[in-house]
């Protein structure tokens, strides 16, 4: 399943106002929560699936970006939620770096094998410096889902080449 996917085409929240790992975490579960994609029941299972991941090694990563995840019955499908912290969030990322980009990733447990595979997807599409950028600098939710439908390689139903596309506007694929 692909990020856009995971997301639900929706789930991205720009602007998170939490300042440590933990509230960065609690604020997109709560986003998770009032978007209707997790029961509001399912709040504290989330929490300790996540935190259990998160004792054992934080999922700070480097160049910006964390992967918190858990494992839960709590949840019927994978789902993610992103969240932008233009400012930097510490996160204990591997590189000492402050966190700008929070992918919050969610597997029921029988479902547990996939998301090693869904993490290297998630991975594969931030992991370009372009597209982090882009992402961090975006004014709002559709624009930062834009940068991941061109990312994902499709932009809304036609998708065309980014480079064709600034050709015939006349500007920089950026």
């Amino acid at each position: 399943m692909g990020l856009l996917e995971l997301i639900r085409g929706r789930l991205v929240r720009v602007g998170l106002t939490a300042t440590d790992k933990h509230g960065v975490i609690a604020e997109l579960v709560d986003f998770m929560i009032a978007e209707g994609a997790v029961p509001a029941q399912a709040r504290a299972a989330v929490m300790r699936a996540v935190w259990g991941r998160e004792r054992f090694m934080s999922t700070g990563m480097e160049h910006g970006i964390a992967l918190p995840h858990g494992v839960t019955d709590a949840v019927p499908e994978e789902i993610a939620a992103i969240g932008i912290a233009p400012q930097g969030v510490a996160f204990e990322s591997f590189d000492g770096q402050p966190t700008t980009i929070v992918i919050l990733l969610l597997t029921p447990t029988l479902k547990a094998l996939t998301r090693v595979r869904t993490l290297a997807e998630i991975v594969r599409v931030v992991g370009d410096p372009a597209v982090r950028r882009r992402m961090v600098t975006a004014p709002d939710r559709e624009a930062v889902l834009q940068v991941l439908r061109q990312a994902s390689g499709r932009q809304g139903t036609g998708w065309r080449h980014p480079e064709r596309q600034a050709g015939e506007q006349g500007q920089d694929a950026g």
